[in-house]
């Protein structure tokens, strides 16, 4: 398989998954969409070891907007983009006898980035494709998103569990667009 001509958007693009999931795309001829929220040197590092095969594109996933100016911004660089990979992520803790907003801003928090940004993101790319002859979508999940996870985690295993069935959703009502 090769990708050559292909551009593929990674988020969360700076951690130790995203860099992988980057050098291996480029090794097969892909040029690459660094997603990055505040680790911009070492997006731009990533982007020098790759030899310039992409760019490096900033965006505050935790932002409900921050989806649809990811993408805006990859299409208006790149033109068409033909994957999407939503890698970001985070795992954040809170006790359960947390205060009530300590609770609800670290579950808000948490399912946004984990998943409304992917649902968003998600929602770009098919309407795209649909336009563009078709394209891939990735989508990172969890063995947390299987088996649960542990109390002061709960938000991180639950978005996970959603992911996956997003993932599935999408594949069932969209995999025939291409």
């Amino acid at each position: 398989m090769t990708l050559a001509g292909q551009t593929i958007l990674v988020t969360g693009a700076t951690g130790a998954i995203g860099q992988a999931i980057c050098r291996a795309l480029v090794a097969e001829g892909a040029r690459v969409a660094i997603h990055y929220a505040r680790n911009r040197d070492t997006a731009e590092a990533l982007l020098a070891s790759l030899d310039g095969r992409g760019w490096c594109l900033p965006a505050d996933l935790s932002d409900p907007q921050g989806a649809w100016s990811l993408w805006s911004t990859a299409v208006g660089v790149a033109g068409r983009i033909t994957g999407l990979v939503n890698n970001a992520g985070i795992r954040s803790e809170v006790a359960v006898d947390a205060p009530l907003a300590d609770w609800q801003a670290t579950w808000d928090r948490e399912l946004r980035v984990n998943l409304l940004s992917a649902v968003d993101l998600t929602r770009c790319a098919i309407l795209h494709y649909r336009q563009n002859g078709g394209g891939r979508i990735v989508n990172m999940a969890s063995r947390a998103g299987q088996r649960g996870y542990t109390s002061n985690a709960m938000a991180y295993g639950a978005s996970k569990a959603a992911l996956i069935n997003l993932t599935k959703s999408v594949a069932q009502s969209h995999g025939a667009e291409g």
